[in-house]
């Protein structure tokens, strides 16, 4: 597990992994998606955004739009999209995570309600 207490040393751990050759593409996204965790925890915005929209456009490829793990890659790229000031994005994006989390049914309440709160 990646210590997002530790940025630094999360950091380097998903550079020694990524320098895999061998490394499949479903998993360098989501070493991509916790890159921009990461980033987004430590502040670092255009790294966060950078990596979650890696993520995402990675995820888009492989899995269905409803998919949760996807759901939660696009969750944290609204969070770092609201933190770069891109409102107009952020919303519309959470607009249609609220949609397909409230449509996964009320186990996926807590997710809805969280993108519906802007901080």
């Amino acid at each position: 597990q990646i210590a997002s207490d530790q940025p630094a040393q999360a950091a380097a751990l998903l550079d020694a992994l990524e320098a895999n050759p061998a490394m499949s593409r479903p998993l360098r996204h989501y070493l991509d998606y916790h890159r921009g965790r990461i980033a987004l925890r430590s502040g670092d915005i255009p790294v966060a955004l950078a990596a979650l929209r890696r993520a995402a456009a990675g995820y888009a490829a492989t899995c269905d739009p409803d998919y949760p793990e996807f759901l939660e890659v696009r969750a944290a790229l609204v969070q770092a999209l609201r933190a770069a000031g891109e409102h107009s994005e952020a919303d519309a994006l959470a607009t249609e995570l609220i949609r397909s989390y409230r449509a996964l049914g009320p186990a996926f309440a807590p997710e809805a309600d969280a993108l519906a709160t802007r901080p």
